[in-house]
């Protein structure tokens, strides 16, 4: 049968998804596709053997899927342990931390360490064999809504727990590498000092990410390229592994060399510079399909594009059936097939539109533009944005790297034996890569450069791509009965839709995980958004990381009020960093307080949000006879201090209601008890992340709520919660949720029964 490995790679994710998702479901995709694979040979002997093949390979990404995501660590979590292993990966190192695979015999599995080695002069390379003490945990599924699953990520590495180590640990037991590894390991280190010690800091990070995908750029600095969608240069891939490839063929062809001896050469090198590339999904991939094109024509086979795609997809899905959900293994597979399938379709449509002498400038910007529409749901998933100078930038940013790439591999020998060429070639570099930077730079220095997108739910998802392969003609609508059956496919799709986005009666009110800090979405029946506070750090971007990517998987662009209950930042900062990503109509902030909210206050009136103070008693009618009322503080609270002046609202659908409550402690508490309000409610927000300043009995007793949750980071300074804040909500019989255990906390309600979901649970 022909492309018998796309259907084997679509079975083998319906099996690994069905597993790790738990929806068995999705294991009935199965039946069309064992369907086509047999229906589609003519011949009953193929019949039998499709079945066979089919079945068999179906049978092991099973059980690898199984033994992947059922796996568990044999390391005690938690615990000050001591471990001992060889470094299985080249380490790599970001903002002073140094992270690398340990393959730790004693456990007899691999574990992703971390240690900060900038204050001591040792060098971990791969092959050490070393031992450090430190602490092991169990990796996270995604915390929030849009969040990333570093489990899903470790495990398709086949890594099930992370380790952080104390540098001052660290013991070097022995270099132990192979004696054929060990030279081409102490020339990639020889490189890679070139680069540091010869080159600015973010020009070496620029050169160390496109030359072996070494990921030590500063978040900002990859952000410019992000903007700018190259994203791809400073991520070894395909694109890389073409220009290494094409000058190869170029030089076997100077070289005159037999199809042959020409294999064997390309294939050789190239596995050379996936090695020093870690051998990561992209460049195992590119470099594969580049071997079979030599191996064919060196023994002139036929080459079917697609078909080495996807079989080199189902020696992937063999292996670890989990690696189909990186981000890598997506976007390079699936820029490979739009370029595949759709990109002769839009050829074909230049040919006839276009003149000649216009026809071969406008192949790359139609190759860009294949891979950037067929990628979209993918881009929309990872980033939340796309770059609108994208095209005008891969048309000139790309041949630059590409340049600097193929000058940099040929004179890597050179710079490592001699230092006067290292020292005028690295200055070179050092110039195209400010080059590099000052384009992209001045593309995305503009406001309409980029822009946010929701992530796409998979009932668009399929409606987008049966729109995409209908629009290129791949569903042969000329044949009897194809349309009748597309209709009805894109009528069910939109019936999944439809009911989903305008027919819930359900309140959903998330507590997200933004660690030490508050944040809490209210998503009213009607549409109606709401954010209460909005998380904040100084060592990490909340607001970007968290709270706008949760929004935008809930497809969420505009609040019509975001509540900033105080001042501290803690709970505004990430405000101020998506105003300019998010529409906010109204953002209301606590009266008492007269400095603190200056920042976000200009920054909201020039986004084009109307400031409004909190008022007691204050009505913010929404959907559905649903209803929030501010009860504090109220117009005669003295102010106290910033937490104690914390705006407290009440929000109630039909029977079930919930106080939010901010950073109030006693003295707040003991006032807002006094002002005689209604605080009975279903679910409360625990005050100051249940510190032991808050809760007080009498309080708690007024709410009497059945659930409470409380909003708190992991390992946090403050020892927040208290053990007797827990030993209260115990004692009085009260389920409390943690953000720092649980993860994000979502409420879901009809006004009648309330449904919790957890986005951290019990799972491997």
């Amino acid at each position: 049968m022909r492309r018998l490995f796309i259907l084997l790679f679509a079975g083998s994710i319906a099996i690994s998804a069905s597993i790790y998702y738990d929806r068995m479901l999705l294991l009935l995709f199965l039946v069309p596709i064992v369907s086509l694979a047999i229906g589609s040979c003519r011949k009953i002997s193929e019949k039998y053997l499709a079945g066979v093949l089919v079945v068999l390979f179906l049978a092991i990404v099973f059980g690898r899927s199984t033994y992947f995501i059922k796996s568990q660590s044999g390391m005690e979590f938690g615990q000050n342990s001591s471990i001992e292993g060889r470094v299985a990966s080249f380490p790599s190192t970001k903002n002073e931390n140094t992270g690398f695979i340990l393959h730790v015999k004693s456990l007899g599995e691999k574990v992703q360490c971390y240690i900060n080695i900038s204050e001591y002069d040792v060098q971990i390379k791969k092959g050490d064999v070393i031992k450090v003490t430190g602490i092991g945990y169990a990796p996270d599924r995604k915390r929030n809504p849009g969040g990333f699953d570093y489990n899903l990520y470790l495990r398709s590495k086949g890594v099930y727990s992370v380790f952080y180590a104390d540098s001052q640990s660290l013991k070097l037991i022995r270099r132990d590498i192979s004696p054929l590894l060990k030279p081409i390991v102490d020339f990639r280190e020889r490189i890679i000092d070139e680069i540091e010690d010869k080159m600015d800091k973010r020009n070496g990070d620029f050169l160390k990410g496109l030359v072996f995908g070494i990921k030590s750029m500063d978040d900002d600095d990859s952000r410019i390229f992000t903007k700018g969608g190259i994203s791809h240069v400073l991520a070894v891939s395909g694109l890389h592994v073409g220009f290494i490839y094409g000058f190869l063929l170029i030089l076997a062809s100077i070289l005159k060399m037999s199809g042959k001896t020409s294999f064997i050469f390309v294939c050789i090198l190239l596995m050379l510079y996936a090695f020093l590339c870690d051998f990561s999904i992209s460049v195992a991939r590119a470099s594969s399909m580049a071997a079979l094109h030599q191996l064919a024509k060196a023994y002139k086979l036929s080459y079917d594009t697609l078909n080495a795609l996807f079989f080199i997809g189902c020696v992937n899905a063999a292996v670890n059936p989990l690696i189909v959900y990186t981000s890598s293994f997506l976007l390079s597979y699936s820029a490979v097939f739009a370029i595949s399938v759709f990109y002769p379709f839009l050829k074909e449509i230049f040919s006839r539109l276009l003149k000649e002498n216009w026809k071969k400038p406008m192949d790359a910007l139609a190759i860009t533009f294949v891979v950037q529409t067929f990628t979209f749901p993918i881009i929309s998933y990872i980033f939340n944005g796309i770059s609108l100078v994208s095209f005008i930038l891969n048309l000139i940013v790309v041949p630059i790297a590409g340049f600097i790439l193929l000058t940099f591999m040929t004179a890597m020998p050179l710079m490592a034996m001699f230092d006067v060429a290292s020292g005028t070639l690295m200055s070179l570099f050092d110039r195209l890569a400010d080059l590099c930077f000052a384009i992209t730079e001045s593309f995305i220095g503009h406001g309409f450069s980029y822009i946010t997108v929701p992530t796409m739910s998979t009932s668009f998802i399929l409606l987008y791509y049966t729109f995409l392969f209908s629009l290129a003609g791949y569903f042969y609508l000329d044949i009897r009965g194809r349309k009748a059956a597309l209709t009805i496919w894109i009528c069910l799709l939109w019936l999944l839709i439809v009911p989903v986005h305008f027919f819930s009666n359900n309140l959903i009110v998330t507590a997200l995980d933004v660690g030490q800090g508050d944040s809490i979405l209210i998503e009213a029946p009607g549409g109606e958004n709401i954010l209460i506070d909005g998380g904040g750090s100084y060592n990490r971007r909340i607001g970007e990381d968290v709270v706008l990517k949760a929004l935008l998987s809930k497809n969420i662009r505009k609040l019509d009020l975001v509540i900033c209950t105080h001042s501290h930042y803690d709970h505004i900062g990430g405000i101020v960093e998506i105003i300019d990503a998010v529409n906010i109509k109204h953002i209301m902030i606590n009266p008492l307080e007269d400095e603190g909210f200056e920042i976000l206050a200009e920054r909201g009136v020039k986004a084009g949000s109307k400031i409004v103070y909190s008022k007691e008693d204050q009505k913010i009618g929404l959907s559905k006879d649903i209803n929030m009322t501010v009860y504090y503080p109220g117009d005669n609270t003295i102010y106290l201090d910033a937490n104690n002046s914390s705006v407290v609202l009440k929000l109630i659908y039909d029977e079930v209601s919930f106080l939010f409550t901010g950073d109030i402690e006693e003295e707040g508490e003991r006032e807002l008890v006094a002002m005689n309000k209604d605080l009975d409610s279903t679910i409360l927000k625990i005050p100051h992340h249940g510190s032991n300043t808050s809760t007080t009995e009498e309080f708690l007793a007024l709410v009497n709520p059945e659930y409470a949750i409380i909003s708190v980071g992991r390992n946090n300074r403050y020892a927040h919660p208290s053990d007797k804040t827990l030993e209260r909500l115990a004692g009085e019989g009260i389920k409390y949720l943690r953000t720092d255990l649980n993860g994000a906390v979502e409420f879901v309600t009809d006004g009648e029964k309330v449904n919790i979901k957890t986005y951290i649970e019990e799972h491997p």
